[in-house]
């Protein structure tokens, strides 16, 4: 048997690179690779959904067989066409396999194809495969394959505090509170939250000028950043009319392109990312630059009808935007900073080569590629300081011992950071472990990395404390929390959501989930998570932010009638003050333009929407 599986997973392994661009996806439970599932004192073990996905890239209507097989307690099965599962015995005899589809290769968007809701305790292994021969017979010369590893695991804890314990594949050991909160208040919102009737709706008014970025002061006045592409102009307004107010001054900057910007009571910190870019070579937002430098420029708007220009700091062969686009992997951000203390920035970098956009190359290709680039490239954070405006300086520069990083996250003066390793098994398939990492930066001249400890997910946040973390998959229905030692992360509590989630916010002692509608988790008990999932009828919902249980979310809604013509869009805030009755707050209609931008100062929000002007929203009601 033995030998028969390796032959496989060779030829596997062999032939993934021979139609890259056919991906077919299996994933439980929204999670891709391993997942491990705990049954806690005698609980149900959590259930199992097997969702599969297929892009059939160039290979688009080709005859293909499509493959579904399975091992689980020593014997191996195939999946038919009926959903039933076929035993073949302990020895994977390829002769006895059958398709589970066999036809013409489409688009198939994440389906759940099996639902499990009390799986046993083992060990379970599921391949997805598709081979381009379609005569019923498993051909490896022309398969492509991924592989799902379920770990279910019955778990029993004998005291109160964290006693029970499980081992991850990693070896790493998670530490599991003896009593995990049970999901009795979950509330599950069968409930839409529509946008105002298309009668109600009126189109906006373009403007002359393309409002990009406001930046408040703490004088009364504020900052447009107006323009687009490499020509942005600085426009001094009072803030008792942010959109329409006359300029007091306006500086044209020569620096570009423009990438964000910090206030520090009158001064700004304006940032300039990438010198030279390729325009052309944008993919999904990730930029190919020519010269990865970073310049910091000082203003001070003291005097906002005679703005200063103060110091400036130039960063060479370092690429670090303000404001990088959210809910995007970190292959597209190289780079976010955060201010601490009012005068500090807190740079995190990656220092290394951005691959190409090539036309001979697929899509899928490019993307593994940048991917990987990033993965390898040298990760570090640095520290300035511009206490002095006129002279500002690096005062450390921290090299970080992580590789694939999804997320950094500030929480007074310590930088998290969220990262991953990828392995492979004994037979060769990837997998991936999760990590997360701490920088304290109490001394910003010398910042203290701790050592990393094992998480379950990706992190997305902390709370207030910095005590405790929140886990999740990007596209999966399992969010976490964990409790931080010195070495060590306890798994305190797990809950599993009815539908996707994709990007999360942390704020108010409330984690906002964006994905096929709207997901809250009370984290005000970490240990003993309450979410409540709302849907929403126009579709879903980009959040750009959140703050006083206001929840900012960029939409577009096509036209049901013309829809590849027509698509409204527009910017909606919800109200989740009553945090079980979830309320459209508020709604600015624009078409096209989608903001990723958005400040907070004092009780207000500031969005920038272009051509359309400025929203601004009071986050008291």
């Amino acid at each position: 048997m033995k030998k028969t599986l390796c032959i496989l997973i060779l030829a596997l392994m062999i032939s993934t690179g021979a139609y890259a661009a056919v991906e077919p996806v299996i994933t439980v439970n929204g999670i891709r690779g391993t997942v491990n599932l705990i049954g806690i004192n005698g609980a149900v073990n959590p259930a199992v959904t097997v969702n599969i996905r297929v892009s059939p890239g160039e290979k688009e209507g080709a005859d293909a067989d499509c493959w579904l097989v399975g091992n689980a307690f020593g014997r191996w099965y195939y999946y038919t066409p009926d959903a039933q599962w076929t035993d073949i015995g302990e020895t994977l005899d390829v002769a006895k396999l059958r398709p589970v589809y066999q036809g013409r290769l489409v688009t198939l968007p994440q389906t759940d194809i099996l639902y499990i809701p009390q799986p046993a305790a083992g060990n379970y292994t599921l391949y997805f495969g598709i081979d381009l021969n379609m005569n019923g017979r498993l051909d490896a010369d022309s398969l492509v394959f991924d592989v799902n590893k379920v770990n279910v695991m019955s778990v029993e804890t004998v005291t109160n505090g964290y006693s029970g314990s499980f081992t991850a594949p990693s070896g790493d050991v998670y530490f599991i509170p003896s009593s995990v909160g049970d999901y009795s208040g979950s509330f599950r919102a069968p409930l839409y939250y529509d946008l105002p009737a298309p009668e109600e709706r009126q189109e906006p008014a373009i403007r002359s000028i393309n409002i990009t970025d406001f930046i408040p002061l703490n004088n009364g006045y504020g900052i447009q950043v107006t323009g687009k592409g490499y020509k942005h102009t600085l426009r001094a307004v009072p803030l008792s009319d942010p959109e329409n107010g006359q300029a007091l001054s306006e500086i044209v900057l020569d620096d570009n392109p423009y990438s964000g910007a910090f206030a520090n009571g009158n001064l700004i910190y304006l940032v300039f990312s990438v010198p030279e870019t390729i325009e052309s070579e944008f993919l999904f937002g990730m930029i190919s630059p020519k010269e990865k430098n970073t310049k910091i420029q000082i203003i001070d708007f003291s005097m906002p009808q005679a703005p200063v220009i103060r110091g400036s700091i130039e960063l060479v062969d370092h690429y670090s935007p303000a404001n990088p686009a959210r809910g995007v992997a970190p292959i597209i951000n190289w780079g976010l900073m955060f201010q601490m203390n009012g005068s500090v920035l807190i740079l995190p970098y990656a220092k290394g080569e951005v691959s190409q956009k090539t036309p001979s190359v697929d899509l899928m290709a490019i993307i593994r590629d940048a991917e990987q680039t990033f993965y390898n490239a040298e990760k570090g954070v640095k520290v300035l300081d511009f206490s002095d405006p006129d002279h500002p300086k690096e005062v450390s520069d921290l090299h970080l011992d992580v590789r694939g990083v999804s997320g950094y996250f500030m929480n007074d003066r310590t930088l998290y950071v969220s990262h991953s390793t990828n392995m492979e098994d004994t037979s060769g398939q990837r997998k991936v472990e999760y990590y997360l990492s701490r920088v304290d930066f109490s001394d910003p001249v010398k910042p203290l990395q701790s050592a990393s400890v094992n998480i379950p997910a990706p992190c997305i946040g902390t709370d207030s404390s910095g005590t405790y973390a929140f886990t999740m998959e990007y596209g999966s229905k399992r969010f976490s929390s964990v409790k931080l030692a010195a070495d060590k992360a306890y798994l305190t509590d797990e809950i599993t959501f009815n539908d996707f989630v994709n990007g999360g916010i942390v704020s108010d002692g409330i984690v906002y989930l964006s994905g096929s509608g709207i997901t809250i988790v009370d984290i005000s008990s970490p240990e003993k998570l309450k979410p409540y999932e709302y849907q929403l009828n126009h579709g879903n919902a980009s959040f750009i932010g959140a703050k006083n249980r206001k929840i900012f979310a960029s939409i577009a809604v096509p036209d049901p009638d013309k829809p590849f013509e027509n698509i409204y869009s527009g910017m909606a805030c919800y109200d989740a003050s009553n945090i079980e009755s979830l309320s459209l707050n508020g709604f600015k209609a624009k078409f096209v333009y989608v903001t990723r931008r958005i400040v907070f100062s004092g009780d207000k929000a500031y969005m920038p929407m272009g051509y359309y002007g400025l929203w601004v929203k009071s986050l008291n009601n």
